[in-house]
């Protein structure tokens, strides 16, 4: 149940440490209209001095990328949680230095961390819970499924009495255990069975076993299923150089336990023929026939061609029946889907609550737990192979009293209790579902038998922190079970809880309202058919991860270019190349899977233009709107689950002017995209019966090409180069900052633009002529000079952004390709800036004929130093942009804006737009460790270094100065100036 979120939760806590994405390269901008800046260092403005801010408190954390009223119901929100709760967090809180709890961090998000705990208990009784506050629940936890009769059954209850009042001993056998077997074959319908103390033990029961019948080591198990905690099934597929490979799925977990591991996708033509031609080499093939997070995926002929394969290849068949065991039928998952196993796994239901696992299945597999059938009085003897199984707790007195007792009710029941339980369920959903559907609320209920739960198309966490609050108990991970013990009363609460909370987060701000004569979201998201998937690409799943762990991530990923239309714009027509220019490239219309395992292609739908009209403010108020709107605009988030991931909006302010601000994110798309994105669409806006006609690469075949490519002799070069490159380790470009760093990365982002006037730009360009560099090379080596002198490092690492587009065609496509390449920087001896330039020239030229390794991927080679506050291996980025002509519109005069800056990924991110004579400067820093005049002076000093250099490239490096000669004369005799007169 739980091993998609454990693969996920390890590697988000890895991405913490320092993984992620290159943001895609700032759109061109058409002209350089920047005032040259001050090179002086200018001192601090009077007033009192602020002592230095930490991170951020705690509001102005959970703040970060809300609007007001979702901030105001956040912390609405948390106030009451945390008061109703006080005593179960104080607990948490108390106890966590000596209590290590992996419950106490599941979902852990910077935005709900103050409520992120679990609920202590004190008692339960039938449907309910009390916590250590007081708080009566409706509980739909159930125990994780254990507790399907509700909480404290009267006939467990008396059971466990009459044991309690015996005693209760490990030595000799318990005298029930017998009986149990028997009832637990007759009901299933397998021949033996052993008891041990938990899931995960009966788990690595039945896969030793089948190995041990078998005389083969390796098992397959699928994607997505979860078989307990031991390293035997902690395991995850990832393909690599081309071929599909397992890995493990966890820490701690050995590299080597993966060999002997399958890891197949569940239900799939695929996985059947792989299964089919390597069986000869599979001890088992181990299914969670319904997973516990994946419930509409309910597999009957899979599984029925699965039983076949096996049995054709002498491969055990085991069935996880955890969760699936008496609670979907009376026979288990087996007798729902019709299919015999050769083994299966039990818990849960069948201990009553008290801990138990059980393996059962033929007698030729069982018989490996003691050597099978014997009698006395004859010559027989147990000849079977046995294989190591025990515990000192298997076969606990009062775990088989509970066990017998729950066993006669369900043999007393009959097969009636499931059918009345899964129907209640049924109903339940459905309704649910209407709910959802009639008010456009984007969730759906799902279920198998009398397990529910939601599927959320964005993320709507604060749901389940609602529903607490009203009374409703719902764990972790999220998964509900119905009880027999919960009434027609509770069932109808629950659905009224949900309704309730949806209207909360409304009012909130979380959660969509109703299109009105729509059930799903227009533009290029999601329709009724989900369309067609395909897998993420390494960076993909690396910023997906990512985002997880915080919100505003995401945010600071979002791609825009904003063009200025000055003329009478024909609305109609846009619209119509909108839906054009979308429909010809699938990443505009792609979202991601709710788990982030796929990405899913949709349909073309016509694209959804928003509209915003300013053109009734007066002219000075307009364009204080425009800027409130766009700031405003670049706060919000993208929903990639629910879709559409590119945004085209509107300004009206005039009827001869308007804004187009075109966004998508970078999961999808990159700088190139938005770039191909303008140039198609002024094609068809032009010419709605002709434009582009030639069908642009899909991202779907980039990706089958990537992972073609991996394979190749030339990529193993790349990794070959990079490696080398870092075999002595990474250094960590260790900046001068003006707040301590925050424990964990923020994005809250600003943006600083300065210039380079004509005449230094053109000195620029004859130095790189006259050294046979390019300009990108001249700047780079004077920025990687900066900053060693600012951090009086000798070693730092700086990154530059690629295209990541070497395959033909795909210059044209759209997608997230452009990925970053790390620039290592070594000030050794006393160079000249001539040595300099000649050095940075060899390094970048080995590394761009090394640049197709993509850096997600790069990073799990080398190593590097990992940090939650930091990201891996790269601070800063420096990028230089060539000014292209923007495409023409008919009967329009366009202008690109420069992009409002809320957010941002790095440290610093240096774009350099080389518009012909001047170059313009735009400087992306983290607010939360540099102020604005910081950025300033630093970029002062790279144009005052940049000066110097080119007027003497032959002066030592270290040399070149950093202030002119009028704020130096300024640092030194101006302001050290305090001489007063002797009183």
């Amino acid at each position: 149940m739980m091993s998609e979120f454990m693969a996920q939760q390890a590697e988000i806590m890895r991405l913490a440490l320092g993984a992620g994405t290159a943001p895609a390269s700032p759109a061109a901008r058409p002209a350089i209209a920047a005032p040259k800046p001050e090179s002086a260092i200018a001192p601090a403005a009077d007033g009192p001095v602020k002592p230095p801010m930490p991170w951020g408190n705690p509001a102005e954390i959970r703040a970060r990328g809300l609007t007001g009223t979702q901030h105001a119901h956040l912390e609405a929100l948390i106030e009451r949680y945390t008061a109703r709760t006080r005593e179960s967090k104080a607990r948490t809180q108390q106890y966590r230095p000596v209590l290590a709890d992996s419950r106490a961090t599941v979902g852990f998000r910077l935005s709900t961390k103050e409520m992120l705990y679990p609920i202590w208990g004190a008692r339960s009784d039938g449907s309910r819970v009390w916590d250590v506050d007081g708080n009566e629940y409706i509980d739909f936890t159930m125990g994780f499924g254990v507790h399907l009769f509700g909480h404290k059954p009267p006939f467990v209850q008396e059971a466990l009495r009459e044991d309690l009042e015996r005693a209760v001993e490990l030595g000799a056998r318990s005298d029930v255990a017998g009986e149990v077997a028997s009832l637990f074959t007759e009901l299933t319908g397998l021949d033996r069975v052993a008891f041990s103390n938990s899931g995960t033990e009966a788990v690595m029961a039945a896969v030793r076993l089948a190995r041990a019948k078998t005389g083969r080591d390796t098992i397959a198990i699928f994607t997505n299923a979860y078989h307990g905690h031991a390293d035997t099934t902690l395991a995850r597929a990832q393909n690599s150089d081309g071929r599909l490979m397992t890995v493990p799925m966890a820490p701690g977990v050995p590299a080597g336990i993966a060999t002997d591991i399958l890891v197949l996708d569940y239900g799939t033509e695929e996985a059947l023929d792989i299964i089919r031609k390597r069986g000869h080499e599979l001890a088992a093939v181990m299914v969670e026939p319904v997973q516990s997070r994946h419930l509409k995926q309910q597999p009957r002929e899979f599984l029925h061609a699965l039983r076949a394969i096996t049995r054709e290849t002498g491969t055990a068949l085991i069935f996880d029946e955890m969760i699936t065991g008496f609670r979907a039928h009376l026979g288990g998952a087996q007798a729902y889907f019709d299919v015999k196993a050769d083994l299966a796994t039990y818990g849960k239901i069948v201990g009553g609550g008290m801990p138990i696992g059980l393996v059962a299945g033929s007698a030729d597999f069982m018989d490996g737990v003691d050597g099978g059938m014997w009698q006395y009085g004859d010559g027989s003897f147990p000849a079977a192979d046995r294989t190591a199984f025990g515990g000192t707790f298997c076969q606990h007195p009062l775990s088989m009293a509970a066990a017998r007792a729950t066993l006669r009710h369900l043999k007393e029941q009959g097969p009636a209790l499931q059918q009345r339980l899964n129907d209640r369920t049924d109903g339940l959903v459905r309704g649910l579902n209407e709910f959802f559907r009639a008010e456009d609320v984007p969730i759906e209920a799902t279920n198998f038998s009398s397990l529910f739960r939601f599927e959320f198309s964005s993320n709507l966490d604060l749901l389940f922190y609602h529903m607490l609050e009203k009374g409703i108990y719902i764990w972790e991970w999220r998964s509900c079970f119905l009880s027999t013990a919960h009434s027609d009363a509770d069932v109808a609460r629950f659905a009224d809880v949900v309704q309730e909370s949806v209207a909360d987060l409304r009012r909130g701000g979380f959660a969509p309202r109703p299109v009105p004569g729509s059930s799903s979201p227009s533009g290029a998201g999601p329709s009724t058919s989900r369309g067609t998937g395909l897998p993420l690409t390494e960076a993909q799943r690396q910023l997906w991860l990512l985002m997880q762990i915080e919100g505003t991530s995401s945010v600071a990923y979002n791609v825009s270019t904003t063009l200025d239309l000055e003329g009478a714009l024909d609305e109609a027509r846009l619209r119509a190349a909108l839906d054009r220019v979308v429909a010809r490239h699938s990443a505009l219309r792609t979202t991601m899977a709710p788990d982030g395992t796929r990405q899913i292609v949709h349909d073309p739908s016509p694209v959804e233009l928003a509209a915003t009209d300013l053109s009734d403010e007066a002219a000075p108020e307009r364009e204080r709107a425009l800027a409130r709107w766009r700031e405003d605009v670049s706060r919000e988030p993208i929903d990639l689950v629910r879709g559409p991931v590119f945004l085209p909006r509107l300004v009206r302010l005039a009827a001869d002017r308007h804004v187009l601000m075109l966004t998508a994110h970078h999961i999808l798309a990159d700088g190139m995209t938005m770039g191909v994105i303008m140039a198609e669409l002024a094609a068809v806006y032009n010419d709605p019966a002709g434009g582009p006609s030639e069908t642009p690469m899909q991202f779907s075949a980039y990706v089958a090409l990537l992972d073609e490519h991996r394979a190749s002799p030339e990529m193993r070069a790349h990794e070959t180069f990079w490696i080398a490159q870092f075999a002595d380790g990474a250094p960590q470009l260790d900046l001068p900052i003006d707040r301590p760093r925050p424990p964990v990365k923020t994005y809250r982002g600003g943006r600083v633009t300065t210039a380079i006037d004509a005449a230094t730009a053109q000195a620029i360009r004859r130095v790189s002529r006259e050294h046979g560099c390019t300009l990108n090379m001249t700047l780079l080596s004077a920025f990687a000079l900066l900053l060693h002198r600012y951090t009086a490092q000798d070693d730092l690492v700086v990154g530059t952004s690629v295209s990541g587009r070497p395959f033909p065609g795909s210059m044209h496509m759209a997608g997230y390709c452009t990925h970053l390449v790390p620039v290592r920087s070594r000030l050794e001896a006393e160079p000249t800036f001539s040595e300099l330039l000649r050095g940075m020239k060899g390094r970048l030229l080995d590394v761009f004929d090394h640049q197709d390794l993509p850096f997600a991927e790069m990073l799990q080679k080398l190593p590097v130093p990992r940090s939650a506050g930091t990201f891996p291996l790269i601070s800063a980025v420096f990028n230089l942009e060539p000014v292209s002509a923007l495409p023409a519109f008919d009967g329009l005069a366009t202008t690109l804006l420069p992009q409002a800056v809320s957010f941002t990924p790095f440290d610093l991110f240096v774009n350099v737009t080389d518009g012909g004579d001047a170059l313009l400067i735009d400087t992306d820093f983290n607010a939360d460790l540099f102020d604005e005049a910081t950025v300033r002076r630093l970029m002062g000093s790279f144009e005052t270094l940049l000066a110097a250099a080119v007027e003497a490239p032959a002066t030592p490096a270290r040399a070149l100065p950093l202030l002119t000669a009028a704020a130096r004369e300024r640092l030194l005799v101006e302001w050290n100036d305090t001489g007063r007169a002797y009183p």
